[in-house]
């Protein structure tokens, strides 16, 4: 709220004169201008400091770290290691591809579908002899099997 008046009074040419007639002039005319400065932007940082939630903001800035945060002369920067299996998603227990992997493997994976519908196909026909000398209740059986249901759920 604070910055917002600051930065509103920035583009206010005439509050903005207003400030410097009525606080810069008379600092720069003292003679101890040096310290009245200091006393200045230190009260005015501190009032600053004590509305903006610096904390908070400083705790979410740790949440969205970039390289830049980090020092290159640390040997072992915890931080920045962290920072990195962050960014490339190496925490994960999952092996996540890039897209050029995936496309790299797509070959693959044309082939282990046809073995899939080989294996499909064939025990089609197992499943197909195994019914035609199955009787009326195995048949009922093995068709709720093939759905998906558990065997607790057939032998209710």
């Amino acid at each position: 709220m604070i910055a917002d008046i600051i930065i509103s009074i920035e583009h206010d040419e005439k509050a903005f004169e207003n400030i410097v007639k009525t606080f810069v002039i008379p600092i720069l005319a003292q003679e101890n201008c040096d310290e009245l400065a200091d006393w200045y932007l230190y009260n005015t940082v501190n009032a600053l400091m004590q509305t903006v939630d610096i904390k908070g903001l400083a705790e979410v800035s740790k949440g969205y770290s970039c390289d830049k945060d980090f020092s290159k002369s640390t040997n072992i920067n915890y931080p920045k290691i962290d920072h990195d299996k962050k960014w490339n998603h190496s925490r994960s227990k999952i092996k996540i591809e890039s897209l050029d992997e995936l496309l790299e493997n797509d070959e693959e994976d044309i082939a282990q579908q046809e073995l899939d519908i080989e294996l499909v196909a064939i025990t089609n026909i197992t499943l197909k002899e195994i019914t035609e000398n199955a009787n009326e209740q195995e048949k009922q059986i093995l068709k709720l099997l093939s759905v998906g249901h558990a065997q607790g759920e057939i032998a209710k």
